[in-house]
């Protein structure tokens, strides 16, 4: 069996540092970017680091509805984001508007752009999930879901780890994931 690759579980937000790299703590392996995390037995390549979230209380608090079942994914819309002028430098990938100006962006790293992705959501037992990580959990190895909740992140397990996924605020499409 391979390993999954967990940068893709990361945040790309360059505001949120902590959580752009997977790391280690105790005796599993993390990545996450805020609405979605998982965790696979540590990784000898994957250090601990200091200044990381501690995860362990979500995963124990999820532990009431990791009653898991296979979960049966339809076929699932693309999910495709595009580019857009970033609102904070106009485009230009600089922090000021003038010609000499050489300092980045932070909004949009010096690239002059920003993703818009689009807001599109997969009910599971109900409970709306944004598509892109429903996507993301679907292509993992012999995946299977516990109980999804509103009010909390539905656990789910593949071959190799498990992770949490946070539900999203918004109704539910006509798009559905069905469990046996």
């Amino acid at each position: 069996m391979s390993e999954i690759d967990l940068h893709q579980f990361c945040s790309t937000d360059k505001n949120r540092p902590k959580l752009v790299s997977p790391f280690s703590r105790n005796e599993y392996t993390y990545a996450t970017n805020g609405h979605i995390i998982v965790r696979v037995p540590r990784r000898d390549d994957i250090q601990e680091t200091a200044d990381a979230p501690n995860p362990t209380t979500l995963f124990d608090d999820a532990e009431p509805r990791m009653d898991y079942r296979p979960a049966i994914f339809p076929e699932l819309p693309s999910y495709k984001s595009t580019k857009i002028e970033c609102f904070r430098c106009e485009g230009r990938g600089t922090e000021h508007d003038y010609p000499d100006c050489t300092c980045e962006c932070i909004e949009c790293g010096g690239d002059g752009f920003d993703e818009k992705e689009p807001a599109i959501y997969i009910g599971i037992d109900g409970v709306p999930f944004a598509l892109k990580y429903v996507i993301k959990i679907a292509s993992l190895p012999n995946i299977q879901v516990g109980k999804a909740v509103p009010s909390g992140a539905l656990p789910f397990r593949f071959d190799g780890g498990e992770g949490l996924l946070m539900p999203v605020h918004a109704n539910v499409g006509d798009i559905k994931v069905t469990t046996r």
